[in-house]
């Protein structure tokens, strides 16, 4: 509530400047003005991160527009022919149309749209998690910024920002598939992209029709990771144990040039393994 009476404020605080129909290239706009716009001259924008829209949320807005009007402005930019692209806002803007407003508040911005609305979105958690990681893995590409810069630029920590990026692991059918359902938390499709590709869509099905939490995810990865541990020590004591025990000492040259590149061939697929384990 003190939110809501605070942004109000503010919005009444600042200087309305009507423009009902832009003029085209040659309207001046000024950074950070807030302006009365005619909804129909808005486009929205191409690179919108929001990808899906609750029509059930999409109506209380609406409603809650009608009575109350838009409580905070959308943010908008001009190209270079004249036309208005919503940098943020989408919702508000998609919800004023449905209650059937001419005019909506709007402040003009020249920052970059891509990174605004991410940030703005991001930042009132107002993005679905999968829209979040794709708007993210868009953002490091075409900025290339590594996960300090990125984590910098929305405020988050690196490991938050690379838990994120994670989900982009889980192949873009799936999620396709479940972007829309509400069941799916972020902590559960983080822990989804570390299983493997194949169980990836049995675990989201039974996550979409709540028979599956983080913590059982976590648990069934726990419990693999246990059972491969208990393998490698199995394995890599009984080597060690056989190699302690062996003695080289009498064995004939011959026999020791082939027990040396055998070994040879071992160590290497060792190193190799630490490799990938390490990244």
């Amino acid at each position: 509530m003190g939110k809501t009476e605070s942004t109000s404020e503010s919005i009444q605080k600042r200087k309305v400047i009507k423009v009902p129909l832009p003029k085209g290239p040659d309207t001046d706009y000024k950074t950070g003005e807030l302006y009365e716009l005619d909804i129909k001259q808005l486009l929205p924008d191409p690179n919108q991160p929001r990808k899906y829209i609750d029509n059930d949320d999409l109506q209380e807005l609406a409603e809650s527009i009608k009575q109350h009007g838009v409580l905070q402005p959308i943010l908008f930019r001009k190209d270079s022919a004249g036309l208005l692209f919503i940098v943020s806002g989408e919702r508000r803007y998609q919800a004023s149309l449905k209650a059937e407003k001419t005019t909506i508040p709007a402040i003009y911005t020249t920052g970059d749209p891509s990174v605004i609305a991410l940030i703005e979105n991001i930042l009132r958690v107002d993005l679905a998690p999968i829209e979040a990681a794709e708007a993210l893995q868009r953002l490091q590409k075409e900025k290339g910024l590594n996960l300090k810069k990125l984590g910098e630029l929305i405020s988050k920590k690196e490991s938050t920002v690379s838990e994120i990026l994670s989900i982009n692991k889980i192949p873009k059918k799936l999620l396709d598939k479940y972007r829309e359902n509400k069941n799916i938390s972020k902590s559960v499709l983080i822990e989804v992209a570390k299983a493997d590709t194949k169980k990836m869509s049995g675990m989201l099905k039974k996550a979409a029709e709540k028979q599956l939490t983080r913590d059982d995810v976590r648990s069934s990865g726990n419990k693999r990771t246990r059972q491969i541990d208990a393998i490698f020590k199995t394995m890599a004591g009984g080597l060690k144990t056989r190699l302690e025990n062996t003695a080289f000492d009498n064995i004939e040259p011959d026999m020791k040039k082939i027990i040396a590149a055998e070994l040879n061939g071992l160590v290497s697929l060792i190193q190799k393994k630490l490799v990938e384990l390490e990244g």
